[in-house]
């Protein structure tokens, strides 16, 4: 069997060429991690759909900082990758 390496922790393991996690701890650190930015990711838009509607400007203006503050909780590097079950 070839040597991977692990997408979440970067240890080489054996194992079957299409694995992608040494271990079931780094499959749901990973799962987490997407589930927290699809979280936020949702949360941000629901914040700005609702400040589209605002009437009260300074609502506006709240609801969109609010919106700004979940997009930069996000983890750096980009959207984490998708999951597969």
């Amino acid at each position: 069997m070839a040597a991977l390496t692990c997408t979440t922790c970067r240890r080489p393991f054996e194992g079957r060429p299409n694995r992608r996690y040494c271990s079931t701890v780094c499959r749901r650190q990973r799962e987490a991690k997407r589930r927290a930015w699809d979280n936020l990711t949702r949360t941000a838009a629901r914040l700005r759909q609702r400040a589209e509607v605002a009437t009260d400007p300074r609502q506006r203006e709240h609801l969109e900082r609010q919106a700004a503050r979940f997009l930069s909780r996000r983890p750096e590097g980009g959207q984490p990758e998708e999951v597969p079950t």
